[in-house]
C-alpha cells in the first residue's frame, strides 16, 4: 500500500464514521418520535409501562438503529480490506451513535415531538452532505 492509498483511507474513515454515527442518529430519532406518537394515544400512568407496545418498539428500534448506523459504516468501508478494521469502525460507530442519540433526552423535553424531529432532520442533512462529498469530482 502507497501513501496516496493510506490518505485515500483515511479520508474514507473520516467520512464513514461520522456518516454512520448520524444514520444511526436519524434511525434511534424516528424511533422515540413514534415511541412519543403512540403515548399520545394511551391514556396517561401513574408508573412507566414497560410491557406495551412502546416499550418494545423503543427497545428494537433503538438496537435497530445501532445496527443501521454500523451497517452503514461497513457499506462505506467497503474498500478497505482488513475486515477487522472495517469491523471495528462499524462498531464504533454503531455505539457511537446511540451516545449521539442522548441529546435526544433534552431536545424531547424542550421541544416535543418536533426537537425529535429536527434533530432527525438535521442528523439526515449531515449524511446527505457527506454522501455528496463522497462523490467523486468530475474532471
Amino acid at each position: 500500500m502507497n501513501e496516496d492509498d493510506e490518505v485515500h483511507q483515511l479520508g474514507l474513515v473520516l467520512r464513514a464514521l461520522p456518516f454512520g454515527v448520524l444514520f444511526g442518529t436519524a434511525v434511534i430519532a424516528m424511533v422515540l418520535w413514534l415511541v412519543r406518537t403512540l403515548q399520545l394515544q394511551s391514556p396517561p400512568t401513574t408508573s412507566p409501562e414497560t410491557g406495551g407496545p412502546q416499550a418494545m418498539i423503543l427497545l428494537v428500534g433503538t438496537l435497530v438503529g445501532v445496527l443501521a448506523g454500523g451497517a452503514a459504516t461497513w457499506s462505506l468501508l467497503r474498500p478497505v480490506e482488513s475486515l477487522y478494521r472495517r469491523g471495528a469502525f462499524s462498531l464504533v460507530a454503531g455505539f457511537a451513535s446511540l451516545v449521539a442519540a442522548l441529546i435526544a433526552m433534552p431536545l424531547d423535553r424542550a421541544f416535543g415531538r418536533v426537537g425529535l424531529l429536527a434533530l432527525a432532520g438535521a442528523a439526515v442533512l449531515g449524511c446527505l452532505w457527506l454522501g455528496r462529498a463522497r462523490q467523486p469530482h468530475p474532471q
